[in-house]
């Protein structure tokens, strides 16, 4: 069976939203309103064969406050392979159909605790955003699901680095390097309930990743991870993205665990 999951459909749910959006992910469901918007409206996902193997399915929309929305899933594996990666993306549309918010891609990963076959998970991701008030629906765009053969096993960062050689992954680090040819078409800036920009111009762009590369990651804070903070997210040229998340200034949060910045420049 061909490793990588193809999506075959567009999910497409129309649904009143007070509230807003972002990329956090946070699977404490229990802390969310009970109530919510249903939608219950799945997506089938099949593998390079054709065969229907998962479902992603949006269940409801939480209304938190101001400028916050979740979003409750489930995903479904009903194929022969554990699944641990999830990328789509969300949209966010006003009264008269038309996108006017559209982050890059939200990524749920189950590295640790893989999706096993005949297994149904759930998670939330939440979201924020200026002009919340005016949404009238949302389209999800799921980009790929992934099964425990083709995602590679995180390995441990290296404390004492600066970020790309503290991520010890070469896939990572490469976004660092050779910006000529390798600068990101766009970025999403977030300060949770403060700021939310689209910014492409190139200039500000290699701003942020020569900064962000000259940050000196530091110990395990062994501090809570949140569903607030400062989010990076890069789109390249082909459509991939790639992000850097701080649950603070000065606390990076990284596959689930937070990290101080020692200092920046070195």
């Amino acid at each position: 069976m061909k490793a990588m999951l193809r999506v075959v459909a567009v999910l497409a749910a129309f649904a009143m939203i007070v509230g807003g959006i972002g990329l956090i992910n946070d699977t404490r469901a229990e802390a969310l309103d009970a109530q919510g918007v249903p939608i219950n409206v799945p997506i089938e996902l099949e593998d390079g064969s054709g065969n229907a193997v998962a479902t992603l399915i949006a269940r409801r929309l939480f209304s938190e406050k101001t400028r916050s929305v979740a979003v409750e899933y489930a995903l479904v594996n009903h194929g022969e392979v554990a699944l641990t990666w999830l990328e789509y993306r969300v949209k966010y549309l006003d009264g008269d159909g038309n996108v006017f918010c559209a982050p890059p891609r939200s990524l749920e990963t189950f590295m640790d605790n893989p999706v096993q076959p005949g297994e149904t998970r759930e998670f939330v991701q939440k979201h924020y955003f200026d002009g919340a008030e005016t949404a009238a629906g949302i389209v999800l765009e799921p980009m790929c699901v992934k099964d425990a053969a083709e995602v590679k096993p995180w390995t441990d960062p290296l404390p004492g680095n600066l970020l790309p050689a503290f991520a010890n992954d070469p896939e990572f680090a490469a976004h660092f390097e050779n910006l000529d040819d390798n600068l990101p078409v766009e970025m999403y800036y977030h300060v949770d309930e403060e700021k939310d920009e689209t910014i492409t111009d190139p200039a500000r762009i290699r701003a942020a990743i020569e900064w962000l590369a000259s940050l000196r990651i530091g110990e395990d804070a062994n501090l809570g991870v949140t569903d607030s903070g400062i989010y990076y997210g890069f789109t390249m040229a082909d459509g991939s993205g790639w992000s850097v998340f701080f649950e603070a200034p000065g606390l990076l949060s990284w596959h689930g665990r937070t990290y101080e910045v020692m200092e920046q420049g070195g």
